[in-house]
């Protein structure tokens, strides 16, 4: 968000971690993430872990996406499922619910 609030725009391209001035993707994770990308348009590209890391095997290798909206000076943001995981579900289920897009 900060920068786009200072550029003006979301860096348009496959990985621009270090555009945001980001660590690289494998280097950013946590207890079941494997890596965080920033996508084209600063969409966020949360990855699991895998389940012999301990994730939960509806969610492992799958991804959580955020997509950002600015408007009138801020952002907002909506959470999806991107890859699916391992077992070939769509984590959508386990998304929260706070920051699900709405049905139409």
């Amino acid at each position: 968000a900060e920068y786009y609030n200072t550029t003006g725009a979301f860096v348009d391209k496959d990985d621009g971690n270090t555009d945001y001035g980001l660590a690289g993707g494998t280097d950013i994770k946590g207890k079941y993430i494997a890596q965080v990308v920033v996508a084209k348009l600063g969409v966020i590209q949360a990855q699991f872990d895998t389940t012999a890391n301990g994730v939960h095997k509806s969610l492992a290798g799958g991804e959580m996406h955020l997509t950002p909206t600015a408007t009138a000076g801020s952002i907002s943001w909506v959470c999806k499922s991107g890859k699916v995981a391992s077992s070939g579900s769509a984590i959508t289920a386990y998304l929260p619910s706070t920051c699900k897009a709405p049905s139409p």
